[in-house]
């Protein structure tokens, strides 16, 4: 496989692997709003491109939606080993996460598959290009 496929192939796992994520901690947000009367921060998973991370963050709702703000835009664990530098990077570092943007086609990708986005299309409908096919 020529590298520029590799890379795009490695960019389209980085995007599918945190859109999964990001879907997870949607339906996670109300779960945790229940709970905003006994403790302010939530759990919510690490949105890392790394499909077997199962680390948990402690954010508030609020701080989860200011991640939300970007469709390109994820939650992540501290620490580069949740960050794929040739597809992402960090624009945010707080004590207990950080946010990653995704870049070039993953970017693309990740704002297309952004299920609080205009052009939303699911994951499944992704055939290699950004249409719906």
């Amino acid at each position: 496989m020529p590298a520029l496929d590799e890379q795009r192939s490695r960019e389209e796992r980085a995007a599918r692997n945190q859109a999964l994520f990001r879907d997870v901690n949607e339906g996670v947000k109300e779960l945790n709003e229940g709970f905003n009367f006994v403790t302010r921060k939530g759990s919510w998973i690490c949105e890392c491109a790394n499909h077997t991370c199962a680390d948990r963050l402690g954010l508030s709702t609020e701080e989860y939606e200011a991640v939300r703000e970007g469709g390109s835009r994820f939650l992540v664990a501290p620490g580069d080993e949740h960050v794929w530098f040739d597809v992402e990077q960090v624009v945010e570092r707080h004590g207990g996460y950080w946010i990653v943007e995704m870049t070039g086609h993953a970017g693309e990708l990740a704002e297309h598959t952004d299920p609080r986005s205009d052009h939303h299309f699911p994951l499944r409908t992704y055939n290699g290009s950004l249409s719906v096919g």
